[in-house]
């Protein structure tokens, strides 16, 4: 299951703010020193609760375009930061069944009942909404080749909510989840650790 970071703060910051106190530093979540103060500033970040209807606005309008990194995930990833010193900023919208994009798109286009892991380490915070729901679980990566239809002996851990102001750091090939839709709305913000070795 993903680790919890307590972080109890209730100042708030600014977008750039908090991009450049972590990008100053870097994020490697294997080192405690670097997690503690990335989760410090997300926390302030998610105590932020303008910022992200700021952004959107800004997107729509095209200012924030240039500079900026593909997501490489589903349409329900906004990147709010560019890559710096291996790490970026980004928000998840979570569509429940009620709201008209997931009716339209179907649950599969946001991951919904997805089990699965990442290749990259991530701080996560529930920012808005109830949050999104998982079933967590754990497995022995090196145990498992990887192709299709292999087995990988999942052990179920828990039924969690990423809900507002929760911050979980999500480790690489480590920690898997299946997500079950929000009962309503919902965003996260994440601090996404890149490594140049993971593919």
């Amino acid at each position: 299951m993903p680790r919890l970071i307590e972080s109890a703060s209730d100042v708030a910051c600014e977008l750039g703010e908090c991009e450049e106190a972590i990008a100053s530093i870097g994020f490697d979540p294997a080192y405690e020193e670097s997690l503690a103060t990335a989760a410090l500033w997300l926390r302030r970040l998610t105590n932020n609760r303008s910022f992200i209807g700021d952004r959107l606005i800004a997107e729509l309008k095209g200012e924030h375009r240039g500079g900026m990194i593909d997501s490489g995930y589903g349409p329900q990833a906004i990147v709010l930061s560019p890559l710096r010193n291996g790490m970026f900023l980004r928000a998840n919208i979570w569509p429940s069944p009620s709201d008209h994009c997931f009716r339209a798109s179907g649950a599969q286009t946001f991951v919904y009942g997805v089990p699965h892991d990442h290749n990259f380490s991530f701080l996560t915070s529930g920012y808005l909404g109830p949050g999104y729901r998982s079933d967590y679980y754990e497995y022995d990566y090196a145990s498992v080749a990887g192709y299709a239809g292999e087995r990988a002996a999942l052990r179920f851990v828990e039924r969690g909510t990423l809900e507002p102001g929760k911050l979980m750091l999500y480790r690489a090939h480590e920690d898997i989840h299946s997500q079950i839709p929000p009962e309503s709305l919902s965003v996260s913000l994440n601090v996404m650790h890149v490594d140049p070795a993971q593919h």
